[in-house]
């Protein structure tokens, strides 16, 4: 019983990333447009990606002259959208349940 959690555990974990993955990177996309950028080429969609952490949370909080329901869906959204990764990784691995 335990292996068929880990399983069914795994598969949810695998498409959890590939729905975050959608929404973070290819939020403006549809799936058969996301072909193009998963090659990471010099093409026209390379400067299109943020994959710098905290960049935009950084420019939401301080730089930027935006609407705060903005900046507060922002940042929601990145909190609420990583809770499910922080849940699932310590049932996975033994190595993540206690905090060091």
């Amino acid at each position: 019983m335990k292996i068929f959690v880990k399983i069914v555990l795994s598969l949810f974990m695998v498409l959890y990333l590939l729905i975050l993955t959608k929404l973070i990177l290819f939020k403006t996309f549809s799936i058969t447009e996301m072909n193009g950028h998963i090659g990471f080429s010099h093409g026209r969609y390379w400067g299109s990606h943020n994959f710098i952490p905290f960049k935009t949370i950084a420019h939401y909080l301080y730089l930027a002259d935006v609407n705060p329901s903005i900046r507060i869906e922002n940042i929601a959204g990145n909190i609420i959208g990583f809770v499910p990764f922080g849940l699932m990784l310590p049932l996975l691995s033994k190595r993540f349940s206690q905090l060091k």
